[in-house]
């Protein structure tokens, strides 16, 4: 997993400073249970801390934070690269050579060559970086291009911090500490709280596809390299409308493009499993895995006690025709429990995904046996797989009406929900299985909406009125 934290100070570190980075790495050490090492600039202006989880090259020369072969760069990262073997390719053609085997120091060489921003445009994987330039005396920092790795910062007139987790921010004395209120207004409607926004007032999340850069007098500017409406804007211009609409064509080029990226994420010098729950995407996803493997793939699941909530069968038989080596685990109540006291430590501020406790149980399962494992997080995402995604193709409709007609709607609804606590049969048996499910702040809201983001909005959200809290 690895983690970074650092400090740039305007004035120039002091003791205290010395003390708050080791402090720092010291927070984050379970992110990089394999090594840490801190680099100061010569100037005694910035300082890094790296926890190092070693996945590739597991050698000193995958160590962090690395230096470039020039000297006047100096990277701390987090993440993994995983075209780095095709960019690696690109360099050493063009005349570059390399000490070691790691994707650190070919993205640190992809910077020296053709700058920041155009080696993450070339760059297809997760991370987070702080990138120090001897020579401009500027600290860069970025972030992958849907935020999946974090990174947390926080500016005052003297020093700007930076850290992979909230509590390790926290301990250097300089970083805010009160709570955010409109955060926390964000958290009622989302179930978490949304870059670039943290529950502390003036302590940030990175926005997603950005480069944030900072001078020597703390000044920040920040830059995209990556958007998805730029992304999706690109790309329909290649698609061929005739190939598309042929259904092998789509199938076969699906089949390319997950052989192809889970072969790179497959690319480890220590073991490697994946997560099975026996559902589409999991099992898809080892599916490939199994195919590509010379051995069979070790998959890990958790397993509950009541059946509503159990996969655990679904998962054990998906592995028995893939022919996978199974590991499941039966998790009680009761280990449940234990693990609610802990998760504020792990997750640093309000977080509402009901997934989390089993996450946690099947990783602690899974890194009994591999450092490394592939799961089928972002299937739903990509391809429609949630209800809401549907209901709103449902539900679009609704934009079309008059605003007035849609208000006075939602104001005939309310007042059925009044009248359904007081008597259910006085209520239409159609608009009683609406207001069964409590959907009924939703309604309302999708009443209001003006535009398609805004219904979505309304279908994604838990609460529609999250300032009344």
């Amino acid at each position: 997993m690895c983690g970074i934290a650092g400090i740039l100070s305007r004035k120039g570190l002091s003791n205290i400073d010395d003390n708050s980075i080791q402090a720092m790495g010291d927070a984050i050490a379970h992110r990089g249970p394999d090594g840490s090492r801190i680099f100061k600039s010569d100037d005694k202006k910035v300082a890094f801390v790296h926890r190092r989880l070693s996945i590739i090259d597991l050698t000193e020369n995958g160590s962090q934070p690395m230096d470039s072969v020039c000297g006047s760069l100096t990277l701390a990262y987090n993440g993994e690269i995983y075209n780095y073997r095709v960019l690696k390719r690109e360099l050493t053609e063009s005349g570059s050579t390399f000490r070691g085997t790691s994707d650190t120091e070919v993205i640190l060489e992809g910077i020296r060559k053709w700058g920041l921003q155009r080696t993450l445009e070339k760059s297809a994987g997760m991370f987070t970086l702080a990138l120090w330039n001897h020579r401009e005396r500027t600290l860069s920092l970025a972030r992958d291009r849907i935020g999946i790795k974090p990174l947390y910062w926080f500016k005052n007139n003297d020093y700007l911090g930076f850290s992979s987790e909230l509590k390790s921010l926290t301990r250097h004395p300089s970083c805010p500490k009160e709570i955010d209120r409109n955060s926390i207004s964000s958290f009622m409607r989302n179930g978490r709280i949304e870059a670039p926004y943290s529950v502390y007032k003036n302590v940030f999340k990175l926005v997603p596809g950005h480069i944030q850069t900072i001078d020597s007098q703390l000044e920040v500017s920040s830059t995209p390299f990556w958007t998805m409406e730029n992304a999706y804007n690109t790309n329909i211009q290649k698609i061929d409308l005739n190939e598309t609409t042929n259904l092998n064509f789509e199938t076969d080029r699906l089949e390319e493009l997950l052989h192809q990226v889970i072969e790179e994420h497959m690319i480890s010098d220590v073991p490697l499993g994946a997560f099975l729950s026996g559902g589409i995407d999991s099992s898809l996803v080892v599916a490939i895995m199994q195919k590509i493997s010379p051995i069979p793939v070790k998959t890990y699941c958790i397993g509950f006690e009541s059946k509503l909530h159990n996969e655990a069968e679904f998962a054990k038989s998906t592995a028995a025709v893939l022919g996978t080596e199974h590991t499941e685990l039966y998790a009680t109540s009761a280990d449940a429990l234990e693990i609610i006291p802990r998760l504020p430590d792990m997750y640093d501020e309000p977080f509402s995904d009901p997934s989390q406790i089993p996450t946690y149980l099947v990783s602690k399962l899974t890194r009994d046996h591999v450092t490394v494992a592939l799961s089928g997080d972002g299937g739903d995402e990509l391809f429609a797989g949630y209800q809401r995604y549907m209901k709103i193709q449902k539900y679009r409709s609704i934009l079309d009406k008059p605003f007035l007609a849609r208000k006075l709607t939602a104001q005939g609804i309310k007042a059925a929900a009044l009248l359904y606590r007081v008597n259910p049969s006085l209520v239409p048996a159609k608009l009683r299985s609406i207001l069964q499910t409590g959907k009924t702040v939703n309604i309302d809201s999708m009443m209001s909406d003006t535009t398609g983001l805004d219904l979505y909005r309304s279908f994604a959200s838990h609460c529609n009125s999250p300032d009344d809290y």
